[in-house]
């Protein structure tokens, strides 16, 4: 949906966001593809090979920043990426 109130969010100040854990701890503003698993709690829903699921997540729309040869992502674009999926899942 072009123009929805999810699309036009401004992660500026961005929202406490942890990654489970015992204890929790809080979301890095850059994650590594481990911390990305973590925080989409793929280790905990038995997802068999979630490095695959980021893979896909990619080619749909995920943006990532490479420094160096290291593959980051960004807190604020991993957030807009759910905001996107859920804004398509409640178009259908």
């Amino acid at each position: 949906m072009i123009g929805d109130a999810h699309s036009e969010r401004s992660y500026t100040t961005l929202p406490a966001v942890f990654i489970a854990g015992d204890p929790p701890t809080p979301a890095p503003f850059l994650m590594n593809q481990a911390e990305l698993i973590r925080f989409f709690r793929l280790h905990e829903t038995h997802t068999r090979f979630p490095a695959k699921t980021i893979q896909r997540y990619r080619r749909m729309g995920l943006q990532t920043v490479r420094i160096g040869r290291a593959v980051w992502y960004r807190l604020d674009d991993v957030l807009r990426f759910l905001d996107r999926q859920q804004d398509r899942l409640n178009a259908s």
